[in-house]
């Protein structure tokens, strides 16, 4: 259910990750093979997108927490330097969207990185002026 064609799979500790080119889908699986109830919702985390992508002065991250935590989400440019951070703090199970505007910044490519207690994602975002 990632939102273009598959990149990439992997299967690790009962898990099955499932890349396309903005975004990732983890999959819990079960001792008879895939858990039904992780296909329509991820059972650890999963970030979704970023949109639009490539974008022009903001950008919207989504993804969905389903067991509450501390959860960070950072932005980095491609050197590695952390350019911002979206969120730091404790969210509980649900839903979340966070925009980021980066009209201070110059043109270029750079990486959301989500941080759960149990799992870290990253996409990456082209932003065009």
């Amino acid at each position: 259910n990632t939102p273009g064609t598959a990149r990439g799979i992997c299967v690790s500790n009962g898990l099955i990750f499932v890349a396309d080119v903005t975004s990732l889908q983890i999959l819990k699986l079960s001792t008879t093979g895939i858990d039904s109830d992780s296909l329509s919702t991820p059972d650890i985390y999963s970030f979704f997108k970023s949109y639009p992508n490539p974008f022009n002065t903001s950008a919207v991250l989504t993804y969905d927490v389903l067991e509450g935590g501390h959860i960070t989400l950072d932005i980095y440019n491609v050197s590695g330097q952390k350019i911002e951070s979206l969120f730091d703090g404790i969210e509980q199970e649900g839903s979340y969207e966070k925009f980021w505007y980066a009209n201070h910044l110059a043109s270029g490519i750079y990486f959301a990185r989500l941080v759960t207690p149990s799992y870290v994602a990253s996409t990456r975002l082209i932003y065009i002026k």
